[in-house]
């Protein structure tokens, strides 16, 4: 498992400390679902604007995850990120369809259906 990051040469004191928090609390979901047990494993969203380093936190976590022997998907709502990711679009992952002018609840309903679909 990867153990720490270290701070970039221009990285301001405050964004190493975000970054580093970051970086801690991956480990801890990875170590706590590893460690499976009948409780609910927590699980863990990445947020921040344009440059913040959401793209390696995501791919440290997932090394860390792979290290630990765990499958990993990676899915994002913007295609773009999503494919520099090597992964997919939370749409395609799940099935769901791209419908215009179609309301958000009858989209979720339509990736219901298909869901149910295609488990049987």
């Amino acid at each position: 498992m990867v153990e720490r990051i270290n701070q970039a040469t221009n990285q301001h004191q405050q964004s190493f400390l975000e970054h580093q928090q970051a970086f801690n609390k991956t480990k801890e979901v990875i170590q706590t679902y590893t460690r499976a047990s009948l409780r609910q494993t927590p699980n863990l969203c990445i947020v921040g604007g344009p440059g913040t380093g959401k793209t390696t936190q995501i791919q440290l976590g997932a090394v860390n995850a792979m290290l630990k022997g765990l499958n990993v998907a990676v899915m994002a709502l913007m295609a773009v990120r999503a494919k520099k990711l090597g992964g997919e679009h939370i749409a395609r992952m799940f099935g769901i369809r791209v419908y215009k002018d179609t309301p958000a609840s009858r989209v979720s309903e339509l990736a219901i259906i298909n869901l149910f679909r295609s488990t049987q």
